[in-house]
């Protein structure tokens, strides 16, 4: 993955479909390669689900001109105006059911931090790293709310 660096605002398209296409493609290689925390499965760490458990990461891209979306847009723009200014997007990983982790400008994403955030995110003591996010970006269903 390279730095996304400086950019021209009237690529920004362009330059958002190369991010969310080098994110898609460094996500799904570390979902292949991580292995689950260590100590899955024993006492105090049981899996109470028949369903398997598997990391997997995607990407969401939010239009920030969608009415629906204002708070999330205003919560990140406000954390990073020279961003709004420059027109850079914005990239806020999200985990659990709605935690966000950290709100990063594109141009200081880059291979390695992708990978550190992720490992960070999948590694043991996840209820510190929880502890430390409490803050809910949404709500969505999950399989046990839809029953």
């Amino acid at each position: 993955m390279t730095d996304f660096v400086d950019h021209d605002p009237q690529e920004t398209q362009e330059w958002l479909d190369a991010l969310e296409s080098v994110l898609e493609a460094a996500l799904k290689k570390l979902s292949a390669e991580l292995p689950l925390p260590e100590g899955i499965g024993l006492p105090g760490s049981e899996l109470l689900s028949e369903v398997p458990l598997l990391m997997k990461f995607s990407v969401l891209t939010i239009d920030p001109e969608d009415a629906r979306e204002r708070h999330l847009v205003d919560f990140a723009h406000a954390l990073y105006p020279d961003a709004v200014k420059k027109k850079e997007p914005l990239v806020i990983p999200v985990f659990g059911r709605g935690r966000a982790l950290e709100v990063i400008p594109a141009s200081q994403i880059n291979t390695q931090l992708v990978e550190d955030l992720t490992l960070f995110l999948c590694g043991a003591c996840s209820c510190q790293v929880k502890e430390m996010n409490p803050c809910l970006l949404y709500t969505s269903p999950s399989p046990r709310d839809r029953g």
